[in-house]
Parts: C-alpha cells; structure tokens; sequence
C-alpha cells in the first residue's frame, strides 16, 4: 500500500466501483417501469428520489447519485468507475 509498493503500479488502472448490488439497479428500474409510476414523469423521477436516503449515511453516494438516476432514466444499469490511486473521490460513472 506504500506509494511505490507492489500494487502502485495499478494506481491508474480503470477498474469498476460496485457502489450497489446489480440486483438492487435491476430491481428499481423493474419497478420504475410500473404503471403507477409510468402515469407522470415526475412520478418516475421521484420513484428514483431514493437514492438520496441511503446518502444520509453514506455521503460519498451523492457524487454517483446523478449519473446512476441518469442511467437508469435511460432504461441502463449503471456502472461506476474509478482508479485505485484516486480512492473514492475517482468514482464516475
């Protein structure tokens, strides 16, 4: 973990961040499909609003937020990304 131990030379490497389960993605975009939340588009964007409770607790979500609501707006499960040298504070989507 040192800055030039062994694993340094992967510390600009793009790997995937798993900020949620797939499952948990494949679940909310099933059921945003809903004709209850399909009536108004405000619906759908509010049904997405959940995202936001589990930022109370932990706050890093609120940089993947957008870009995951955005995915799944366009009917994609998201998938963030970031560099190991960059920690958290890499993550996009």
């Amino acid at each position: 973990m040192a800055d030039h131990g062994p694993l340094s030379r992967f510390a600009e490497d793009n790997v995937r961040v798993l900020v949620r389960p797939g499952q948990t993605y494949s679940l909310l975009l099933q059921d945003s499909y809903h004709p209850d939340v399909l009536r108004d588009a405000l619906d759908r964007d509010r049904f997405f609003d959940r995202f936001w409770i589990e930022a109370e607790y932990r706050p890093y979500l609120t940089r993947v937020i957008p870009a995951e609501r955005a995915d799944l707006q366009k009917g994609d499960i998201p998938i963030c990304r970031t560099r190991p040298g960059r920690g958290l504070s890499g993550i996009v989507s």
